[in-house]
C-alpha cells in the first residue's frame, strides 16, 4: 500500500535491496561519435529558431536596460516639462527612423538659454548633453556583455540596429 500522502499517484513506496548487483557500471559514450555541429533545421524551423533567439536577446537586453536605469543616477538640476517633451519625441522619432539624427540634431541646435538648462542637469559626473551624446556615440559601451543566442544552427547577435533601439529606449527612460 506504501505510505506517505499522495499514494494513489505512485508516490510513497519503499523498496528494499532494490538492485541485485551490490556495484552499478556506467559506461561512458565515446566523444568520436558525438559530433560538435549542432542538428541542420529545417525552414520552417529555422524561422521559428530565429524568432525563439531574437526574443531571448530581447529578454537581455530589456533586463539589461531596467538595470542600467535603476543604476543611474540624476545628481541634480530640473528640466522643464516642454524640454523634457522635446527630447522625448526626438528620442521617438529617431527610434521609429532608426537613426540617431533626430536627436543629435536636438543637442546641437539647443538655443544657450536651454543648453545651460540642459547643462545643469547632471547624471552621475558628467551633463545631461555630454552622456546623451556618449550613449549615441559608443553604444556599444552600454551593451557590451549582452551575449549572442543559440538555437540549433541559428545565432541571433547584437546588431547596431538592436544597439541603436536600446541606447535611444535608454535615453527615453532616464
Amino acid at each position: 500500500q506504501g505510505i506517505g500522502e499522495r499514494r494513489t499517484e505512485g508516490f510513497g513506496r519503499i523498496a528494499i535491496n532494490w538492485l541485485n548487483e551490490s556495484r552499478l557500471y556506467v559506461k561512458l559514450p565515446d566523444n568520436k561519435n558525438q559530433s560538435n555541429n549542432s542538428p541542420q533545421l529545417k525552414k520552417y524551423s529555422k524561422q521559428l529558431a530565429e524568432k525563439m533567439a531574437e526574443r531571448l536577446l530581447r529578454q537581455q537586453l530589456d533586463a539589461k536596460l531596467l538595470d542600467t536605469v535603476g543604476r543611474t543616477k540624476l545628481c541634480s538640476g530640473t528640466m522643464t516639462n516642454s524640454q523634457l517633451s522635446r527630447l522625448l519625441l526626438a528620442a521617438r522619432e529617431a527610434l521609429s527612423h532608426k537613426s540617431c539624427e533626430p536627436v543629435c540634431s536636438l543637442l546641437q541646435n539647443l538655443t544657450k538659454n536651454s543648453m545651460r538648462k540642459f547643462q545643469r542637469i547632471m547624471i552621475e559626473s558628467r551633463t545631461l548633453p555630454e552622456q546623451l551624446q556618449e550613449w549615441l556615440d559608443k553604444p556599444i559601451d552600454i551593451w557590451q556583455d549582452i551575449k549572442p543566442v543559440t538555437i540549433g544552427d541559428v545565432t541571433v547577435e547584437l546588431s547596431e540596429e538592436l544597439t541603436l533601439e536600446y541606447t535611444l529606449r535608454l535615453i527615453m527612460s532616464v
